[in-house]
């Protein structure tokens, strides 16, 4: 439509200016003829000499006039034509068709508009795939990141948020950005730092709990979001998961202070019946020789915890190193073994320990290893477990392991103890525990001995009907 309207423009005005100049010619032809006709030629004739010669004149001028408007025609739309074909490909890559490109034109002045036009288009498509490819990295870079990252705009309007940050805070990353903070991650927390950065325009540091079936604690470091000319656009935060780390921690103190306290009952208990000796006791026979007995039993507890301790340590140790061996072994000999050791402890309450197991079940295991930890839960379940109960230890292989289970009818244990039993000095009954002479430690040199094989150690129970823990390793 452009196009035609140009080119009738062109020839409308070429036109007009022709017939202008024909116009003009004709009446001075005309007044010339007229001027050089009087004197000349009896005055009689001169109106037919006129009208002969303005006659023909006129037929001269339309003949003119047509052919003239004939090549303004042609030269018009030889004009109008790569414009038409500059106004095109403009159009074209206005809608994104870069691809298009503009023909060159025959006339010099087009002809330079369309290499420009073309050269244009190049230009654009070449940085529109350095910030394409500047985009894939940014949004890579990201998507890889364990951390979670936010960004908010001055309104607190979600800006960007990446997956893991998605996944921590579990939103839809979807649907997340143009929407208000306050209305995607409900957590005042969150909500105060950013607030807070927008306003103080400082660095900040929380630590954020977001409550779950498990809860969650993210530590967030806030920070002015600026462009590439220092105008603030925001608030940035990253959120990094330390829940591991912080129960960890909470492991660590716990561990600390029960063993603390393990050492300190027997060393206290020693340092008493030593100083009570010490004063006098020791005059008495009977008192000395009871006191010395209980001194010795402390003793030996203590140096129980203590080996305990530094079995633990060794595992720890050799499984970072990897020098645990394990090799092809039957499951069967490992629970003759461990049921050799215990078998004098059961029958002084007439307990069973029952055996289920094929004899030609192998595993890739250490024997000894696997052996203290089937004894670990045996000498656990003969301690729970009623006088004249039944232990059963069944091993079945299950895909490319085996689980060794040791099943007992005792106590059993309450559902809030089973995520923490594994722990190192955990303790259902604290006092029963330590009446029935254990160290706390048992369980958890189990757990590290299954981890040492590859495998995990679980536990299942019910209060008043038994409980099941099971070793799983790897079959040979």
């Amino acid at each position: 439509m452009h196009g035609k309207r140009l080119f009738w423009q062109l020839y409308l005005a070429y036109l007009a200016i022709t017939l202008l100049g024909l116009a003009v010619l004709v009446l001075c032809t005309w007044a010339l003829l007229a001027e050089f006709g009087e004197g000349l030629v009896p005055k009689e004739q001169l109106g037919r000499i006129a009208r002969d010669a303005q006659l023909r004149v006129g037929a001269a001028a339309v003949v003119v006039a047509l052919l003239t408007a004939g090549v303004g025609l042609l030269l018009c739309r030889r004009i109008a034509r790569p414009f038409e074909e500059l106004r095109s490909g403009a159009e074209r890559f206005s809608r994104g068709e870069l691809s298009f490109r503009v023909p060159p034109a025959e006339l010099p002045e087009a002809r330079a508009i369309s290499r420009a036009l073309n050269n244009l288009a190049d230009t654009v498509i070449e940085r529109s795939h350095t910030l394409d490819s500047e985009r894939n990295q940014r949004d890579a870079i990201l998507a890889s990141m364990v951390e979670g990252v936010l960004a908010v705009d001055a309104n607190q309007r979600l800006i960007s948020l990446n997956r893991a940050g998605a996944a921590l805070l579990g939103i839809d990353r979807a649907r997340a950005p143009g929407r208000s903070l306050q209305e995607v991650v409900r957590n005042a927390e969150l909500q105060e730092l950013l607030t807070k950065v927008l306003d103080g325009e400082q660095t900040q540091l929380a630590e954020i709990t977001l409550h779950r079936k498990e809860d969650c604690i993210l530590e967030a470091h806030g920070t002015v979001l600026r462009a590439a000319g220092g105008q603030k656009l925001g608030a940035l935060a990253v959120l990094h998961n330390v829940t591991q780390l912080r129960r960890l921690e909470r492991v660590r103190r716990d561990f600390v202070a029960n063993v603390s306290h393990e050492l300190k009952t027997p060393v206290t208990s020693i340092k008493g019946f030593v100083e009570t000796l010490l004063d006098g006791a020791m005059d008495s026979p009977e008192d000395a020789t009871r006191f010395l007995q209980i001194v010795a039993a402390q003793t030996d507890r203590l140096a129980m915890i203590i080996e305990d301790l530094l079995t633990l340590s060794r595992m720890e140790q050799e499984a970072e190193q990897e020098a645990i061996l394990l090799e092809p072994s039957t499951i069967r000999h490992v629970l003759d073994a461990a049921v050799a050791v215990c078998q004098t402890k059961a029958e002084n309450k007439e307990i069973r320990l029952a055996i289920d197991c094929d004899p030609d079940l192998l595993g890739m295991v250490n024997p000894l290893l696997l052996e203290q930890a089937v004894v670990n839960l045996v000498d656990n379940a003969v301690k729970y477990s009623p006088a004249q109960a039944t232990i059963e230890l069944i091993a079945r292989k299950h895909d490319a392991d085996i689980a060794i289970e040791v099943r007992d009818h005792g106590c059993g244990i309450s559902r809030e103890h089973l995520a923490r039993i594994f722990e190192r000095f955990y303790r259902v009954d604290k006092a029963r525990s330590r009446s029935l002479g254990g160290t706390g430690l048992g369980l958890a040199i189990v757990k590290h001995i299954a981890q040492a094989h590859g495998g995990r150690a679980t536990v299942e129970s019910t209060p008043g009907k038994g409980s099941t823990f099971t070793i799983h390793v790897r079959a040979a």
